[in-house]
């Protein structure tokens, strides 16, 4: 039975191997089940991009007709803010970006400082405690609306609409301070009349910054099931029970898919089959294994050798990615100038998560290891016993 099984696992050690390697030591690409607040947190993928900033040049850009049915008695700012992202190493701008800013009652950033005519240049200020996740749900929310993307000379634009971008501005200063007196009047229409338009905006923005400030949901993934290996009825398999993948995601947080990293001692091939046990090809995961979609791990019985153990180690790894900003303050010659409002600066930062895996499998000897020593106990017995009759015949005999 030894010989038969070895030779069995001999003519397909080669394609096992092959496959063992394939599956056990790729990056595979899966994605789980969401579990959040039902709001898209996606930047612009331009957005993305920036990162390393060295320094932001602000200048005023008034607003046109285009802002249009802003009711009487609202706070009306007469600017937006268009900044000048230029990156570490740079001299110039590689983007140019409208941006916001915090802090109704200090003055507008702009270009150069009024009293003296000297430049402002704005760098990142080592205190971020005005930024909260209410802050970047607002200037998220607004970079996902109709934006406009162009490219001129390999410098990048992106604008938004000047109602849209009124909408989330006033919606900032509000959420900070609803109290505040340049904003309260505003505040107490929206209020009292929120159904369409500017209010419905401004209000929904307001809201949903408060439930993303308050929420309590952190990136997070689990494991339903257990890694275990067990022989199926069948006997051809050593695989686990079902598994699914859940996770939890933050606010202002993108999920962009698992990592599944696997590896054995003795090089086997580590299958991966859906809930109907077909076998599901290494490119065809990320399409296959979706939204919380049953899978096992399996290997082949003939592929493991009798009186072994296997052991298996590996990880999931969710690939979450915050989106959120950094508060950027006025400075003339290195010299902070507290009179100016902050602006606001997109930065993502990678946050994995991730699940360690670990399982034995264990194949128990056949009993045709032991089938020498039987053969060899076996003649003793019968040298024995031919020897006890031999004797007594003997002895009869005499």
């Amino acid at each position: 039975m030894n010989k038969e099984f070895k030779k069995k696992k001999d003519s397909k050690t080669s394609s096992s191997i092959l496959v063992g390697v394939l599956v056990c030591f790729v990056l595979i690409a899966v994605y789980g089940i969401v579990t959040q607040l039902n709001v898209s947190y996606a930047l612009p993928e331009t957005l993305k991009e920036i990162e390393n900033v060295k320094e932001v040049k602000p200048s005023l850009v008034n607003y046109t007709e285009e802002r249009s049915n802003v009711p009487d008695g609202w706070y009306k700012p007469n600017s937006r803010i268009v900044g000048n992202v230029i990156l570490e190493g740079k001299d110039s701008a590689d983007y140019i970006i409208d941006i916001f800013c915090l802090e109704v009652n200090k003055t507008m950033p702009n270009t150069v400082r009024p009293s003296d005519q000297k430049e402002l240049i704005y760098t990142k200020k080592a205190d971020q405690k005005l930024i909260d996740e209410g802050i970047n749900y607002i200037v998220l929310q607004a970079y996902e609306k109709n934006i406009t993307e162009t490219e001129t000379a390999g410098v990048k634009k992106i604008s938004l609409s000047e109602n849209d971008y009124y909408d989330a501005q006033m919606a900032l200063w509000i959420y900070q301070d609803k109290q505040n007196n340049t904003i309260k009047n505003t505040w107490t229409n929206i209020e009292s009349n929120h159904n369409e338009g500017h209010a419905a905006n401004i209000f929904n923005y307001v809201k949903g910054a408060e439930e993303a400030k308050a929420s309590t949901v952190t990136n997070n993934i689990t494991l339903e099931g257990k890694v275990e290996f067990k022989l199926t009825t069948d006997e051809k398999y050593y695989e686990t029970e079902e598994l699914k993948v859940n996770i939890t995601k933050a606010p202002n947080t993108e999920f962009t898919g698992f990592n599944l990293k696997l590896s054995n001692d003795s090089n086997v091939a580590i299958e991966i089959v859906d809930s109907e046990n077909n076998v599901i090809d290494p490119k065809d995961y990320s399409s296959k294994i979706v939204s919380g979609q049953k899978f096992k791990f399996r290997i082949k019985k003939e592929d493991l050798s009798a009186n072994t153990t296997v052991k298996i180690t590996g990880d999931i790894e969710g690939k979450f990615n915050h989106m959120g900003f950094e508060a950027y303050e006025a400075k003339v010659a290195g010299t902070v100038d507290d009179e100016y409002q902050v602006v606001l600066i997109p930065i993502v930062k990678s946050e994995p998560k991730s699940i360690k895996l670990s399982a034995d499998v264990t194949v128990p000897d056949t009993g045709a290891g032991y089938s020498g020593y039987i053969y060899i106990i076996g003649a003793i017995i019968l040298v024995v016993g031919l020897t006890i009759i031999y004797v007594n015949t003997k002895v009869q005999k005499n």
